[in-house]
C-alpha cells in the first residue's frame, strides 16, 4: 500500500477509536452514533462561519445537541472555533465565530482529498489548507511568551481575513491563506481593512501562498511562503 492510503488508513482508524471509545468516556449524551456523521458535516465546512440552524438541519439534530457535540468534539482535541475579532469596535462587525479542524491530516482524510485528486482541482485544498495553517498558528501561540489571541475578521461587507492575531499589548497581525502559487493586489483587501480599522496598532499583514518568495504588497503587508511556518 501506499505512504498516502497507510495515513489515510491510520486517521480512520485513529477517528472510530476517538468516536467510540473516548468520547463515551469523556460525555454522557444522547445519539453518540450520530457523531461521526456530524464530524463529515463539520468537515464540508471548516473554515466557514458556524450556522447552528443549517447545520442542525443538515445532521437532523436540534441547535443545542449540535453545539454541546461540537463543544464535544473540542474536548477531544479534533476542532477548534475561532471568535470573531471584535477589537472593541462591533460595529459593521461580524461575531459568528468560525470552525477549524486541529488536525488538517484528519480534515483531508474525511473530505477524501487525495493527491492525485488535487493535482487535477486545486480549489478542494483551500479548507485543508486553511486548517494546517491554524493548526501551526495554535502550537505556536500555546509556547508563545505572550498571550496570543487568534480570531478571523469578517465586516458587514463580507471582507474577511482568515486569521488575526493579538498580543497583550493590542498590536495586531493579519494573515490570509490563499491556496495558489501567485499572489495579486486584490489578495490583501481583507488585511488593508484590517490595517484600516486598527491604525497604529496594525504589526503587519501576511498573505500565505504556495509559492517560494517573499512579496512586498505594500506598507506592512508581504506575501511569503506557507512554508515559513515551519523553517
Amino acid at each position: 500500500r501506499s505512504s498516502e492510503r497507510r495515513r489515510r488508513d491510520w486517521h480512520r482508524a485513529y477517528l472510530r477509536s476517538v468516536m467510540e471509545r473516548d468520547a463515551r468516556e469523556i460525555s454522557s449524551a444522547e445519539r453518540l452514533d450520530r457523531l461521526p456523521d456530524l464530524f463529515g458535516l463539520l468537515a464540508a465546512r471548516a473554515g466557514q462561519l458556524l450556522n447552528w440552524s443549517a447545520l442542525g438541519n443538515d445532521a437532523r439534530l436540534d441547535g443545542k445537541t449540535v453545539d454541546r457535540y461540537v463543544r464535544l468534539l473540542e474536548q477531544l482535541y479534533l476542532v477548534r472555533r475561532v471568535p470573531a475579532w471584535s477589537g472593541n469596535q462591533t460595529q459593521r462587525l461580524v461575531s459568528t465565530p468560525k470552525l477549524h479542524f486541529v488536525d488538517s491530516g484528519l480534515l483531508a482524510t474525511t473530505l477524501n482529498l487525495a493527491t492525485a485528486q488535487l493535482a487535477l482541482d486545486r480549489s478542494p485544498l483551500g479548507s485543508a489548507l486553511e486548517s494546517f495553517v491554524f493548526g501551526e498558528l495554535a502550537k505556536a501561540a500555546a509556547v508563545a511568551d505572550d498571550e496570543l489571541m487568534i480570531s478571523h475578521y469578517r465586516d458587514k461587507d463580507q471582507v474577511e481575513v482568515d486569521f488575526v492575531i493579538e498580543n497583550g499589548a493590542g498590536l495586531v497581525l493579519g494573515i490570509e491563506v490563499k491556496a495558489s502559487s501567485s499572489v495579486q493586489a486584490s489578495d490583501f483587501r481583507g488585511l488593508r481593512r484590517l490595517k484600516d480599522r486598527v491604525g497604529s496598532r496594525f504589526a503587519q499583514g501576511i498573505v500565505l501562498y504556495d509559492g517560494k518568495y517573499v512579496l512586498p504588497f505594500g506598507e506592512k503587508l508581504n506575501a511569503a511562503p506557507i512554508s515559513v511556518l515551519w523553517v
